[in-house]
């Protein structure tokens, strides 16, 4: 077990590097690359910020992460993208490079919530405009808020419960009645205990009503006054396998938690790991729920495996596909496909019999598309 968690946490080490780390960008080098609108849908006008990935391809489906500010942002200015890390943690050169998306940061009317219906209507017309504007894979979708974009987002996802497939609300509170019909959500939460603005106990009726759902529910932190925590190896261990409910709360932490929040070091993989082609919470497993309009790879599974591996990926045009697989210093050690295919979603498995425990790589190939990911086999 000791060597399987050491394991374990240098593959998201390596799978994380990028997150949390310092930056060589500044703010407003980032704020630079947000381009500032505005939308009107049925009276209501509110302005908007959208970033778009460098080398947007039309081709590409990317995902998009709405961010909801918090009451200190209202208004018409800049300070919903500029003040914390919110919407610009998303946008930074070092996160793009791996997870390359949209970023949709709205702004909310002074003396609005977003909680009123015509403010959360304005919202999701926004971010439906984007949908048809731009190439965007609706099956991953996400939404963050901050303190009055918390409550904004446990409200998101309870109003739409199929469009988001996953949801980071921080320092914010929703209707825990409702938690029922966003149970199938992935939902990483995060508070302060000694939160005086938005009282904690806010998050923990709504975590306790998921809970009480049926879901299982990874306490990173606090757990009922006990905040010994979990080792970073165990939290690692528990996303790798699927976790889809995480509970952040900071025992020293008061309401501007953000910041540390946003630098979790697993958030961001956490985050676009996420889909709505994912199903079944029994088995794990991804499958299509249609075939996408550009190829698309995904995790193998299991993960980490011993000693086979399934691999599925989806074709959306017959090409010649490549699929190898490489060890940790880029050298090929198998090819699992090789051959001109037909439009179509495939599993293909790897055995690695032959081959010692670690980190390895596994590359596709489909015309101009290409695309990496990891896995790791323990033995």
């Amino acid at each position: 077990m000791k060597d399987f968690r050491r394991l374990l946490f240098i593959w998201f080490l390596l799978n994380s590097f990028t997150v949390g780390t310092i930056q060589a960008q500044t703010v407003d080098e980032i704020f630079s690359k947000f381009v500032k609108r505005h939308h009107t849908y049925q009276g209501t006008t509110l302005p908007y910020h959208v970033f778009t990935p460098d080398n947007y391809n039309p081709q590409t489906h990317y995902p998009l992460v709405l961010c909801l500010h918090g009451a200190g942002e209202v208004g018409d200015d800049s300070s919903a993208v500029k003040l914390n890390s919110m919407a610009t943690v998303w946008a930074r050169d070092s996160n793009q490079t791996r997870w390359p998306c949209f970023i949709l940061v709205p702004q909310c009317p002074i003396g609005s919530q977003w909680t009123y219906s015509n403010i959360m209507l304005t919202v999701t017309d926004i971010l439906d405009s984007l949908l048809r504007e731009f190439s965007i894979d609706t099956n991953r979708l996400y939404v963050t808020g901050l303190s009055m974009g918390g409550y904004g987002t446990w409200d998101v996802i309870t109003r739409f419960p199929d469009k988001f497939a996953a949801a980071i609300p921080v320092c914010g509170a929703g209707d825990s009645s409702k938690a029922a019909s966003i149970k199938h959500i992935p939902i990483w939460d995060f508070h302060g205990a000694l939160d005086n603005t938005v009282p904690v106990a806010g998050s923990r009726k709504m975590i306790a009503a998921l809970e009480n759902a049926g879901d299982t529910i990874v306490y990173t932190h606090c757990h009922n006054g006990n905040c010994t925590g979990l080792p970073v190896a165990v939290i690692a261990e528990k996303i790798q396998y699927g976790a889809k409910h995480l509970y952040t709360e900071y025992e020293s932490g008061g309401h501007s938690i953000w910041n540390e929040a946003y630098n979790t070091v697993f958030l961001l993989p956490w985050t676009f790991s996420q889909s709505k082609t994912q199903v079944s919470t029994s088995t794990g497993r991804e499958y299509f729920s249609a075939l996408p309009g550009s190829p698309r790879l995904l995790q193998n599974h299991p993960n980490p495996f011993n000693p086979s591996t399934n691999i599925s990926f989806s074709i959306p045009t017959g090409s010649f596909v490549s699929l190898k697989v490489f060890d940790l210093i880029g050298r090929e050690v198998a090819t699992v496909v090789l051959e001109e295919i037909s439009a179509g979603s495939y599993t293909k498995q790897w055995s690695a019999n032959n081959y010692p425990s670690g980190v390895y790589f596994y590359r596709l190939q489909a015309g101009s598309y290409t695309e990496t990911k990891k896995l790791l086999l323990l033995k």
